[in-house]
């Protein structure tokens, strides 16, 4: 999660120590009451109040992947439906898919 997403007040772990945001780039030390600037840049893990991790949001990226597998999934069913693919063809159609929604996805 990025240090932008939290709202004040927010905790959160960044290099192993944990801290409770206080300003859009100002985050203060649970323990010391040191404060830290934070880099919006910084990859971070929010916790909730009783400390656990917060469970991120699925990405954009994981989104789509999941919708493309489920895609490739339903197309594949029904030329099967149609065409009654050998193993080997279904095989060679899955990897293709695979392939472009690879290409697809890093090259957007």
């Amino acid at each position: 999660m990025k240090f932008q997403l939290l709202k004040p007040g927010d905790r959160f772990i960044y290099q192993d120590e944990v801290y409770v945001k206080s300003t859009p780039l100002v985050a203060i030390h649970e323990v010391t009451g040191e404060t830290r600037l934070i880099p919006r840049s910084a990859l971070l893990k929010q916790i909730n109040v009783s400390g656990e991790p917060v469970l991120d949001k699925p990405t954009l990226d994981e989104k789509l992947q999941t919708t493309l597998k489920q895609s490739s999934e339903n197309f594949i069913q029904g030329l099967d439906k149609i065409l009654s693919l050998t193993e080997s063809e279904r095989q060679s159609i899955q990897q293709l898919y695979e392939d472009t929604t690879t290409h697809l996805i890093n090259n957007r």
